[in-house]
């Protein structure tokens, strides 16, 4: 769980902040001195060592070559980090370059940092011309805290960005292969909110990247990929910056000792990390071809929304959601008038045992150190032997149970629920909605209790478009089909809507006492509900 500094620029903005005299902890800012630009070097030098290191599974390497350069320039300094290179297991070499800062102190031990990047790097595979990366423009400002080693704001833009082949093509051809991207942009800001327990200062605020304008060229220059825009927006509540620092380090540590720090340290500084966050991804007009068959797909929008609120507290709730409107395939995989042309889900969860959840999780986490290190030693122990075939005595499997029957338990006596906020699936034939709500409940029959209604219109309408031509049989998958119309028309309850279509409703309910009920009528004996549960079968014993 090793924390990675977000690429080679996040990581020299927090060297840079760190590296200043410990006079900025005062209130003002303090000098920018020669004593100050030899410190702020001798910091990156060691800095870019420590936080930058070829851990195990790593597929990537970054190298540096040569020393940081500071050189104080009236209110700031300027900043010249070592040349870069990345280096993957594969063979590719990205030459990234020097990488240039601006490092301004302000109040209160934060720093004003802008970062200019190379404007062209060139991708080498097993040393011959691979790809050049070409970057336009560029803006990146940050307002960085030397006290959290993080960013109070950010305010960036990448844009005219470009990769281009340097391959040789088929039959002798060029390789025309490219991807372009219109612009990236990143922005965000964490200002004060209030006081954790421990009496340090909470962080609230929202961040945002997006994408626009990217395509994808073949190697014949066809287009395959085109997407309009992609925006990701987020915003955090409450985050305690101070055990967020408090974990970084001990991540740190423990990635360069090539180890991972024990869940006994680390779920701790978990907890209590944030109140709550929010997010939303939101994907634009998608256009993409499969050159190989000539598959089309487009997509008007695609929405992916979600949250965590009052993680902080003793109960929390989440949501998340989905939405999508105006897919089209090509070849069609389905009728039209079969294919959704709207698509829109909402589920939450209420009164969640925030205490019950993290012990969980730290069970969990701890029996998962145990076995992986037990792997280990029987690994050790085996060497130059062939594998004993140990029996499993299912102590894990049982453990696992434990720990699941006691949040399980937690959450019945809290009354936890979840929720159907919305269903909605709408295609040009037929459309359904959804809602309801489960309660975990102790006392009940099944351990839970709730309804949900379902609203479905157009069957009657679909099952008349799917009936073969005369003279024709319906082929065996839309036989299946209308026996399954057909039964949902059976049980569902007719009725017609303002407009004129048939809408069959049912209302399901899950009674206390272990009644399953459909729209009123007990369906319990129909769905084999109530019958004793078989005994499972024992576990077999298996090689570990």
């Amino acid at each position: 769980m090793r924390r990675l500094p977000a690429r080679p620029l996040a990581a020299a903005l927090m060297l840079a902040t760190l590296a200043l005299p410990p006079a900025a902890a005062r209130a003002e800012a303090p000098p920018v001195t020669e004593d100050g630009a030899r410190a702020l070097a001798a910091a990156l030098k060691d800095g870019l060592a420590r936080w930058f290191p070829k851990s195990e599974g790593d597929a990537t390497e970054l190298r540096w070559t040569g020393e940081p350069v500071a050189t104080p320039a009236g209110d700031h300094y300027e900043v010249a980090l070592p040349a870069l290179t990345a280096v993957s297991d594969d063979g590719t070499t990205a030459d990234i370059g020097t990488i240039r800062l601006t490092v301004t102190p302000q109040e209160g031990n934060t720093h004003a940092v802008t970062a200019t990047l190379p404007d062209r790097v060139a991708i080498l595979d097993n040393g011959k011309p691979s790809a050049t990366v070409k970057l336009g423009r560029q803006r990146i400002s940050a307002l960085w805290s030397g006290a959290y080693e993080t960013a109070l704001s950010m305010d960036a833009e990448l844009g005219d960005l470009s990769v281009t082949s340097d391959r040789k093509g088929k039959k002798g051809k060029k390789d025309e292969s490219a991807l372009t991207v219109g612009a990236i942009t990143v922005a965000g800001e964490l200002k004060p909110d209030g006081t954790a327990a421990a009496g340090t200062p909470l962080w609230s605020g929202p961040g945002a990247l997006s994408v626009s304008n990217l395509r994808f060229l073949d190697e014949t220059k066809k287009e395959v990929l085109n997407l309009g825009g992609l925006t990701m927006e987020g915003t955090y509540t409450r985050v305690d910056l101070a055990r967020a620092d408090a974990m970084q380090r001990l991540t740190q540590t423990h990635a360069l000792a090539g180890t991972q720090p024990p869940a006994a340290e680390l779920i701790p500084l978990m907890q209590n990390l944030m109140g709550g966050a929010s997010g939303r991804v939101r994907l634009s007009g998608l256009t993409a071809l499969n050159p190989e068959d000539g598959t089309r797909l487009a997509l008007g929008q695609l929405v992916l929304r979600g949250s965590a609120e009052d993680l902080d507290k003793p109960m929390a709730s989440t949501t998340f959601g989905i939405e999508s409107s105006g897919l089209t395939l090509e070849p069609e995989v389905a009728p039209k008038a079969f294919m959704p042309d709207k698509l829109d889900i909402q589920i939450s969860t209420a009164k969640l045992p925030t205490a019950s959840l993290w012990r969980a999780f730290a069970d969990l986490a701890t029996l998962a150190e145990s076995q992986a290190a037990a792997g280990e030693e029987d690994e050790e122990e085996g060497e130059g032997e062939e594998e004993a075939a140990l029996p499993d005595d299912g102590t894990d499997e049982a453990a696992v149970a434990a720990i699941g029957n006691r949040l399980m338990g937690a959450m019945a006596e809290v009354g936890t629920e979840l929720r159907i906020d919305r269903f909605v699936v709408n295609t040009p034939a037929a459309s359904g909605t959804m809602t309801g709500a489960l309660r975990m409940a102790a006392n009940s029959a099944f351990g839970a209790v709730g309804s949900s209604t379902v609203l479905l219109r157009g069957l009657d309408a679909t099952t008349k478009a799917m009936q073969p031509k005369p003279g024709k049989k319906a082929d065996e998958s839309t036989q299946n089909a209308l026996g399954v119309i057909a039964m949902l028309q059976a049980f569902g309850q007719a009725s017609r809507d303002d407009a004129g279509n048939d809408v069959r409703s049912y209302k399901i309910d899950v009674t206390e006492t272990g009644q399953f009920l459909l729209n009123g009528a007990d369906m319990s004996a129909l769905m084999g509900m109530g019958q004793p549960t078989p005994e499972p079968e024992p576990i077999q014993g298996k090689k570990r």
